[in-house]
């Protein structure tokens, strides 16, 4: 167990290059032996080992737990053995239990503890960049600059639509050495899930409060109204303690024309009655079809509301949400979910006295409509300390009234340098 211990501590290493991680695995394959997170046999081709490498270097298992790798020790000192045997011991329970512990879970759990730091999260890209992408967003930065600074808005903020998975289960699992067969006693249905509204305000660099679509009956479709989730929930926000976003339905949990519509009248008559709004949008199909575009001209004649394209291909350079937010707060959700889950197999377990009963996890609607609230409300405490999106509008050119041509240029130039543009 010692040796499973020590391996686990260096593929965790969230320092560790492609090569360290490469070297440990060749080690291991000389020495026959298979660690908690492997996926290698000795028989494993060497394209197989460099590419189970570089996804260790890139990610890790569990950030910041292994910054002793560089020791003569290797981390063996008496700061970690806690650690250590925290990770073993949570692994061996959930085990047993028949409900193997994600990778993520586990990070999870670890995080929790005083001792441990959690590092920043990783971004990716949804689209194809366009190949002119820099000369196309320098003149989208300055179309959405010069657009809202002439139209004098009160709030400036950037929104786009993300899909979440209602069960955010792990893909992977981890396992006690050894084991032969993995499998659980715990089931959720993996592919339903849900459409999240993420809105960015660049003067308090906050998220806004949430509105998020689920499957259901819309309100303004259906044949008897009153028996809907959306008429139940109409009133979700200010019923209660923590409730401040809304819950609209829609068959396929999509944004249509009728949703579009019904997020821009709660932006401006909910969210910011009486000022004059600023919002950039990405060029959706359920952001400019016929009615939508009616309903914007006919609040644009109001003088509530400046609207701006953010053109396809440069969601990724542009998006202040893409780039601030996106990722931590589905990374939020996903804890939150997560500890309802161990919450709630806990309690299933007990109401029926047997610990080995096959669980199936269920999430009403309102209870993920509270795991989202208070995943924004804890994204919107780390932004005091962080104020990553006012940064973000700085960084990508967005802001109206400051000069922005030398942080925009930064954020360019370091995009140039990757691959994918």
């Amino acid at each position: 167990m010692g040796g499973c211990v020590k391996t686990l501590r260096q593929r965790l290493d969230p320092t560790a290059t492609v090569n360290d991680h490469l070297k440990i695995y060749d080690d291991l394959i000389k020495d026959s032996k298979k660690t908690f997170l492997s996926k290698y046999t000795p028989n494993t081709s060497i394209q197989g080992r460099r590419l189970s490498a570089n996804n260790d270097a890139n990610t890790g298992a569990i950030n910041g737990l292994c910054s002793h790798h560089g020791r003569s020790d290797k981390g063996k000192g008496c700061m970690w053995k806690e650690q250590e045997a925290f990770v073993l011991a949570l692994v061996r329970d959930r085990w047993d239990q028949g409900d193997p512990i994600g990778k993520r879970a586990l990070q999870e759990e670890v995080m929790c503890r005083d001792d441990c730091k959690e590092n920043a999260i990783s971004t990716s890209i949804g689209q194809t960049v366009p190949k002119e992408w820099r000369t196309m967003s320098e003149e989208n930065a300055k179309k959405i600059r010069e657009t809202l600074a002439a139209a004098n808005v009160d709030v400036v903020i950037n929104a786009d639509q993300t899909f979440v998975n209602f069960f955010m289960e792990e893909v992977e699992v981890v396992a006690p050495t050894g084991t032969k067969r993995v499998g659980g006693k715990v089931k959720a249905d993996v592919k339903k899930g849900f459409t999240l509204m993420v809105s960015c305000e660049l003067e308090t660099s906050k998220m806004g409060p949430p509105y998020a679509v689920f499957d259901g009956t819309k309100l303004c479709r259906a044949k008897y109204p009153e028996r809907t989730l959306a008429f139940k929930h109409k009133g979700w926000r200010g019923s209660a303690p923590g409730r401040t976003g809304f819950m609209a339905f829609q068959q396929k949990h999509w944004f249509d024309e009728d949703i579009t519509i019904e997020w821009l009248d709660w932006q401006l008559d909910v969210i910011y009655p009486g000022k004059k709004v600023g919002i950039s949008l990405d060029r959706a199909p359920a952001h400019h079809g016929g009615r939508v575009m009616q309903h914007i001209k006919k609040r644009v004649d109001e003088g509530r509301l400046a609207l701006v394209d953010i053109d396809g291909g440069l969601t990724s350079i542009l998006q202040v949400r893409d780039l601030a937010a996106n990722k931590e707060i589905k990374s939020l959700i996903q804890k939150g979910y997560l500890r309802y889950r161990v919450e709630y197999i806990k309690a299933q377990k007990e109401k029926n006295n047997d610990p080995n009963e096959r669980v199936t996890v269920k999430v009403p609607v309102v209870k993920m409509m509270e795991i989202i609230e208070k995943a924004v409300v804890e994204f919107n405490q780390n932004q005091r300390k962080t104020g990553s999106i006012r940064k973000t509008f700085v960084s990508a050119g967005q802001h109206p009234w400051q000069d922005c041509e030398e942080e925009f240029k930064v954020h360019l130039d370091k995009l140039s340098g990757l691959p994918l543009y």
